[in-house]
C-alpha cells in the first residue's frame, strides 16, 4: 500500500509603500502572489497609534506613518507566507509667511511669500489678491500699488503637499500736505515764513527749503525770518512714515518805502 506526501507551495505576499502629506490617508494593501485576496487570512502588525486590522482585511486606509507588516495564510492548506512589509511616509505640510508692507500712497510695495524651509524655487504659488490688483501668477514675490490682503498657498514641487492659507496686508500712508504763507512787508523789514502741515504738529515732519538768491538757507525748520523778497518753497517728510509732500510755495513781497520832500522858504 502507498501514500503520497504532497507539498503546497508557501504563499507569497507584497505590501505597498505610500507617501502622503501629513494628515492625509494612505491606502495599505497586501497583494498575494497568486489567487484572490479572499483566499487568504491576514495577520497584520501595525505601528503604534494605527488601528488593529481583522484577519480578513487585505486593504485599509490609515493616517499613521510607519511600517505595516503582514503574514498571509492560505485558507486551503493553512500554509503561511513569510512576513512582508510596506512603509507609510508622511511628508510635513509646508509653512509660509507673507510680509505686510506699509507704503506711501501711489508707491509700489513688494509682497513676498517666504517658505518655512528650502528655497523659494522648491514651491508653486497660488495667490488671491484684492480687487483692482493684477494676478501675479506662480511667483514668490511681486510689486503692487493696491492696498489690501494678499493670500497665498504654496505647494512643494516634490511632495505635492500644500500649506494652509497665509495672508499679508499692504497698507498705504497718505502723503502729507503743507502750505506756506505769503507776506507783504516794507523794504528792509523782516518777514516770517512758516510751513504749516495739513495734519499733526510741526515736529512730526522734516523740512527741505528752497529760497531765492541772496537768502540764507534756513535748514530743517518749520519757520524762519528773512528780509529777502522772493518765492520760498518747501517739501516736508513725515518722520514716522517717510512719506513726502508735493512742493508748496509762499511769496515775500516788498513795498517800497515812501519818500517825501518839504519845501524851504
Amino acid at each position: 500500500a502507498s501514500g503520497t506526501i504532497s507539498h503546497i507551495a508557501l504563499p507569497t505576499v507584497t505590501v505597498n509603500s505610500s507617501m502622503v502629506c501629513a494628515g492625509a490617508s494612505a491606502t495599505v494593501t497586501a497583494t498575494p502572489g497568486s489567487g484572490a485576496a479572499s483566499d487568504y487570512n491576514y495577520a497584520w502588525t501595525v505601528p503604534v497609534g494605527a488601528s488593529v486590522q481583522s484577519n480578513t482585511t487585505s486593504t485599509f486606509t490609515t493616517t499613521t506613518a510607519g511600517t505595516y507588516s503582514v503574514i498571509v495564510t492560505s485558507k486551503v492548506g493553512s500554509c503561511a507566507s513569510v512576513s512582508a512589509s510596506g512603509v507609510v511616509t508622511a511628508n510635513a505640510l509646508p509653512t509660509v509667511t507673507v510680509n505686510s508692507p506699509s507704503i506711501c500712497a501711489g508707491a509700489s510695495a513688494t509682497v513676498t511669500a517666504t517658505p518655512g524651509s528650502g528655497a523659494a524655487s522648491d514651491y508653486n504659488y497660488v495667490w488671491s489678491v484684492p480687487a483692482g490688483a493684477a494676478a501675479p501668477g506662480n511667483v514668490s514675490f511681486f510689486s503692487t500699488t493696491t492696498v489690501g490682503l494678499y493670500n497665498v498657498v504654496i505647494t512643494n514641487k516634490v511632495t505635492s503637499c500644500s500649506s494652509s492659507i497665509t495672508s499679508g496686508n499692504v497698507t498705504a500712508n497718505a502723503l502729507p500736505t503743507v502750505i506756506v504763507n505769503s507776506s507783504i512787508v516794507c523794504a528792509g523789514a523782516s518777514a516770517t515764513v512758516t510751513a504749516t502741515p495739513g495734519s499733526g504738529v510741526a515736529g512730526d515732519y522734516s523740512y527741505a527749503w528752497s529760497v531765492p538768491g541772496g537768502a540764507s538757507a534756513p535748514g530743517n525748520v518749520s519757520t524762519f525770518s528773512t528780509t529777502i523778497a522772493g518765492i520760498y518753497s518747501v517739501i516736508i517728510t513725515k518722520t514716522s512714515t517717510g512719506c513726502v509732500s508735493t512742493s508748496a510755495s509762499g511769496t515775500i513781497s516788498h513795498i517800497a518805502l515812501p519818500t517825501v520832500t518839504v519845501n524851504s522858504s
